[in-house]
This record gives C-alpha cells, structure tokens and sequence, in this order.
C-alpha cells in the first residue's frame, strides 16, 4: 500500500482511494533526478540521511500542478522534469533530534 514519504502527509492509498486528484510515484532510476528528489525529501523530512525503500513514493500533492499530466487513459504521470516542491504546510513538521532522559532515583524514607 503506497504512502507518501513526505512527513506529515497522510495520503496513503486506503486514505486517498475516493481523491482521483492524488498519484503516487516512485522516486526516478536516473541518478541525477534521484539525487535531486532525495535532496527535497531529506530537507523536508529534516534528515540527512534518509534512504528511500524500493517502495518509497511521494503523492502528487508534492509536485507543481504543471508538472503533472493525465495520459490518453486517465494515468496521472510526472513530466521528466518534475521534482518535488516543499510548500508552506510541508514545512510546519517539527523533529526532535534529540531526547533527554531524566532518572530518578527512589528515596526511602
């Protein structure tokens, strides 16, 4: 079931299922486009070293309208061109890099 990668983002198929304007797509074979979207992706998500799985996807929310078309059967697809863009809302996700852990210790009286 593909989901977007984008945090944040709650398009996943179940969720998107009745949205005919959402499409899911892979990241691109080509090493210079990839490199191009993992550098949006890992600004967004605010980890540099996020690795993508063979079933990573980003929605077509994260792209420019112009940048998506519909073929002769009604698929939505990416133009070649097309990386993704990080929006306003994308960018309200705060990460915690770090954790601080308080112990406490019993006292007996």
């Amino acid at each position: 079931m593909p989901s977007c990668v984008f945090r944040s983002c709650t398009n996943y198929t179940a969720t998107v299922r009745d949205k005919k304007n959402v499409s899911f797509h892979s990241l691109p074979k080509d090493g210079l486009m990839k490199e191009k979207w993992l550098k949006v992706i890992r600004t967004q998500r605010r980890e540099d070293d996020w690795m993508p799985s063979t079933y990573s996807t980003v929605c077509s929310e994260h792209f420019l309208t112009s940048d998506v078309y519909l073929t002769k059967k009604n698929i939505r697809r990416l133009k070649r061109t097309a990386v993704p863009v990080i929006k306003k809302h994308d960018l309200t996700v705060v990460v915690l890099s770090t954790c601080y852990c308080v112990k406490f210790q019993n006292k007996t009286p």
